[in-house]
């Protein structure tokens, strides 16, 4: 699920320890200042339950027009309604697919293992359900049997024989292990010897309610826990480690934050790129001492990031042989409440409940509107905003990008539904939109050409200039929305408060 839950435990942590911790803005208040009701790193939930994700090649937030009245989103394309139920959406050539997953209810935490998915209820019962070809089975989910009253599931390599384990926290504090199988089924469950009092799961690691760290491993000699089971998992207790109140781990690095706000690191650093990558093992927990009151820590690509109780965001590189006591932390921005990290780039939320995007944007991931590759300076993430044709909801398949105040769709969204015909000739790049006379009733013929190799625009034969001329995006044409529809006789309207764009026939 989102992290709001971790965001309501780590509120607590603060205010019990106000004396150290630096008031700042907080999470809730910028859920309260936005229309956001919660966000991860590539999709957001709008307060009015409705869906929208980017990357994947979509430039911005597009709504997802089939799932409403959403209360959570998970890996694998889940999300939860408020009634509950549990679907699985797929991008497909004409939009999105979306369909019911049977035999899960109410979702607490997921687990995507590719090949299938671990969910765990709010009941406490897991399942497991399976892919084909990496595509969700909506209706071949399985139950778990010998394990209940589960409440967060993670899963890690163990190395080097890149063997996969899962782990179940309980609801009681005990940690439960597995090794998946072939059959997308867990094989050897069992508890983990000496842990209890768990009160956080992250890849192998384990946070006890008195600020303890624990790493899991499956050494060889451990033995098994039953004929052709997994060797038992052992856990070790991580004794440079005290009083830590949040772990993080990409399943290579590692962080952690204590009561103080100290930042503490082990794990990898590499060097060099793809064939040439060399890792450099750091397995004692080391004090960074130049970032102080730490609120939240991520790993994304090569850089740890930090948020400090003052809302700064600061990262430094895990592209060293080295990780010194005292690294160079750089400010990336300030006034934010909430980092949501993925593999390479960085969703953040102000306090304004804006969200801001930073790392790689290969495919569009930071949802700016562009395909740069990356951008070092955090970028906003463009409004998910909803346009309405006489009143009915319009479906698009990329999200509507601003660009100079100006909201621009792609070419064939809107347009046929007021009556005009569009054509597209590939080899020019060039645009028309035509509506013969008499529609409305009494209007003269309509032709707009754009040429989005100049962007040069014309209406009925006269030359038109816009502070921001049509363009193509990653193989998409965008033309500008109110000019047009202004062109074709309808009224166009802006509702700033509710994101709206209100196209209407006279």
């Amino acid at each position: 699920m989102m992290r709001k839950r971790y965001y309501l435990l780590l509120m607590a942590i603060c205010t019990i320890a106000s004396s150290v911790f630096v008031a700042g803005p907080s999470a809730a208040e910028a859920a309260t200042a936005s229309k956001i009701a919660d966000f991860d790193s590539a999709s957001l939930i709008r307060a009015d339950g409705t869906y929208w994700v980017w990357g994947n090649n979509r430039p911005v937030p597009t709504q997802i027009q089939a799932l409403s009245d959403v209360e959570a989103a998970f890996p694998g394309n889940l999300v939860m309604k408020k009634d509950g139920s549990v679907w699985n959406w797929l991008p497909i050539s004409t939009g999105f697919r979306v369909d019911p997953v049977k035999g899960v209810e109410r979702l607490s935490s997921v687990q995507d293992e590719w090949n299938y998915i671990i969910a765990v209820e709010e009941s406490g019962d897991v399942a497991v359900i399976p892919r084909d070809t990496g595509f969700v089975v909506p209706d071949a989910t399985i139950a778990v049997d010998g394990i209940d009253n589960v409440e967060k599931v993670s899963g890690y390599y163990e190395r080097p024989e890149y063997k996969r384990y899962l782990l179940f926290l309980k609801k009681d504090g005990t940690l439960w292990g597995s090794a998946p199988s072939e059959d997308n089924m867990l094989s050897g469950l069992e508890s983990v010897a000496g842990m209890d009092h768990v009160v956080d799961i992250a890849g192998n690691l384990a946070l006890k309610n008195d600020g303890s760290v624990w790493a899991m491993s499956a050494p060889e000699s451990a033995g098994a826990s039953a004929a052709g089971a997994s060797p038992r998992l052992i856990a070790t207790k991580m004794r440079e480690l005290a009083g830590i109140v949040r772990i993080a781990t990409n399943d290579r690095s590692n962080l952690a934050v204590d009561k103080l706000g100290h930042v503490w690191f082990w794990g990898e650093t590499l060097t060099g790129m793809t064939d040439g990558t060399v890792t450099y093992e750091h397995p004692v927990p080391t004090e960074l001492t130049t970032v102080k009151d730490a609120r939240d820590v991520a790993i994304v690509e090569r850089s740890l990031i930090v948020l400090t109780a003052d809302g700064t965001v600061t990262g430094t590189s895990i592209d060293r042989e080295t990780m010194p006591a005292n690294p160079v932390f750089r400010k990336m921005a300030t006034g934010m409440v909430r980092l949501e990290p993925g593999m390479r780039h960085l969703i953040m939320q102000k306090a304004d409940g804006s969200l801001w995007g930073w790392g790689i944007n290969k495919q569009a991931e930071l949802g700016y509107g562009d395909y740069e590759f990356s951008h070092d300076v955090p970028v906003p993430v463009q409004k998910a905003v909803t346009v309405t044709v006489n009143g009915e909801r319009v479906a698009l398949m990329n999200g509507v990008i601003i660009r100079s105040d100006q909201a621009f769709i792609p070419l064939r969204s809107v347009f046929e539904k007021l009556g005009a015909a569009v054509t597209w000739d590939f080899n020019l790049k060039i645009a028309a939109i035509k509506r013969p006379a008499g529609q409305p009733a009494g209007s003269a013929a309509t032709t707009i050409t754009m040429n989005f190799q100049t962007g040069a625009l014309m209406l009925n034969g006269a030359k038109i200039t816009l502070k921001q001329t049509p363009f193509i995006e990653n193989g998409t044409t965008y033309p500008p929305l109110r000019f047009i529809s202004e062109s074709l006789g309808a009224q166009v309207a802006w509702d700033a408060n509710a994101d709206l764009i209100t196209i209407q026939e006279q």
